[in-house]
């Protein structure tokens, strides 16, 4: 970037719109510190705090706003909108006219998975709660098991409760199973939900993501033993994304 000074005064400094080279960041700063406002453009996320701070040409950023978009990583504060170059705290301030940087974005993969459809319906629901295509499986479960989201998927097997035998105290013992096979485990978190009888509420067995690979049959056998008279057992699979 190139200035022109008169009279020494900072405040007769002629400045044109290109970064300055090292040289000339030394030179401005010896005729005083030259304060510019940044401007954070969230960039489709939700409004920066701050919406702008001021900076010091010569200096660096110091600490930079911070923002969120659901269903994306925050991947940085960039000089542009697309490309652009990433600014962080300690990155110094060579742009000597007020300016914006841009956060960037990384879609997470169910994110990813949504913008990979072209067929949505109009208006359609794409967030993983929705259900577009009105099979009672949510667009999440649909992605973690590999159906379309855009077309019925009513009455698939996607789970089977069954029991096995297994010993304890050198004693059979009958406990519920719940094999499932997902088609990707990619950015999800599973677990395990229980109860006694469907008029109390679920409860958290265990997580089970560790143990989960796409493409694998994974069988989860439940704690209960089932072998006393009365004794009534149920379990259902969770998925979450997991940010």
């Amino acid at each position: 970037m190139a200035a022109d000074f008169y009279s020494g005064l900072l405040d007769e400094a002629r400045v044109y719109e290109y970064a300055l080279i090292s040289d000339e960041v030394a030179a401005l700063a010896a005729y005083g510190p030259v304060s510019v406002t940044v401007t954070f453009h969230a960039n489709g996320g939700v409004a920066a705090d701050p919406a702008s701070k001021p900076a010091t040409v010569g200096q660096p950023y110091c600490a930079l706003a911070t923002t969120s978009r659901t269903g994306y990583a925050f991947a940085g504060w960039f000089t542009a909108a697309e490309g652009g170059e990433q600014v962080t705290a300690d990155t110094v301030v060579t742009n000597a006219s007020n300016h914006t940087l841009y956060a960037h974005w990384t879609a997470l993969p169910y994110t990813a998975w949504v913008k990979g459809i072209s067929n949505w319906p109009e208006g359609a629901d794409t967030s993983p709660n929705g259900d577009p295509d009105n099979d009672d499986l949510p667009n999440l479960i649909e992605y973690a098991f590999g159906l379309s989201p855009v077309q019925s998927n009513a009455g698939a097997a996607l789970l089977s409760v069954g029991t096995t035998t297994v010993q304890e105290n050198g004693q059979p013992r009958t406990r519920a199973t719940l094999p499932f096979t997902p088609a990707t485990t990619d950015g999800l978190r599973f677990f395990i939900q229980a109860t006694n009888d469907l008029l109390t509420d679920w409860s958290d067995l265990a997580e089970v993501t560790a143990q989960v690979a796409a493409g694998t049959t994974f069988t989860f056998t439940d704690t209960v033993n089932l072998d006393a008279p009365g004794t009534k057992r149920f379990l259902r699979l969770c998925v979450e994304t997991n940010p």
